[in-house]
């Protein structure tokens, strides 16, 4: 190929050579609406209930606009009965977490019995404040310990925030849904202010199930998702 042709220089003014194509695309769409686009990083999630604590993730690792792993586990075991997700770069939120579980275990280990929640949370918080910032890890810590049911949001540079349901990664408006729908009621458990008044005729199994179906459906609102992992803390199981 001649250089010239490699270095030609486009023609002055606008160029309208797309706007053909343009029109005969949104004649395919009813109403002329093209559809919204799906964002397809990574998105963790987690919401309390009154039996448990339900967390999820996606299973996609991009390296920028390639999926380069289709089942990467974001949901790292910490201990027993806590459980953590993570989202960022996949090589620190690997082994942040398990640097929480190897002192978690030798906290089990010395005196016997499962860690807390707000330790686990404290510990990934003094890390990742000495760093400030350059572990790109962004977790949401999920479990069930003696004063119930819990998640925790840390981000990289080590902010902690509690609520009862939460979402990080790069689909923040999945946040909007939760509310929305924990405004409706549907979750089915915790206090009138945060999580609606519980139904006394559902059993805890079916509230079990009607939490995973929500993180689902929240999930296919805004992912783009081959796979999701569920994993489900229960304190009537862990503490009967």
């Amino acid at each position: 190929m001649a250089l010239s042709n490699v270095l030609e220089i486009p023609a002055s003014g606008f160029n309208f050579e797309n706007a053909a194509r343009n029109a005969a695309l949104e004649e395919l769409f009813e109403g002329g609406k093209t559809p919204k686009p799906m964002k397809t990083g990574t998105t963790i999630a987690g919401v309390v209930f009154k039996d448990g604590v339900v967390l999820g993730a996606d299973t996609r690792a991009t390296a920028s606009e390639v999926v380069a792993d289709k089942m990467c586990a974001k949901i790292h075991y910490i201990s027993p009965n806590i459980y953590c997700c993570g989202a960022g770069t996949a090589a620190d939120t690997e082994k942040t977490t398990d640097f929480l579980s190897s002192n978690l275990a030798i906290f089990t280990l010395n005196s016997g019995r499962n860690p807390r929640l707000v330790m686990a949370a404290n510990i990934l918080q003094d890390m990742l404040y000495r760093y400030h910032g350059s572990i790109g890890a962004n977790l949401i810590l999920g479990g069930v310990d003696c004063t119930g049911n819990h998640l925790y949001k840390v981000g990289p540079w080590g902010s902690v925030d509690t609520m009862p349901y939460m979402a990080m990664g790069r689909n923040m408006p999945i946040e909007t849904w939760w509310l929305k729908k924990i405004n409706e009621k549907i979750t089915l458990g915790g206090s009138a202010e945060t999580r609606g008044s519980a139904d006394q005729s559902v059993n805890p199994i079916q509230r079990i199930i009607i939490m995973q179906n929500l993180l689902f459906r929240a999930f296919s609102h805004f992912v783009v998702v081959s796979a999701s992992h569920l994993y489900l803390l229960c304190s009537s199981i862990l503490f009967s």
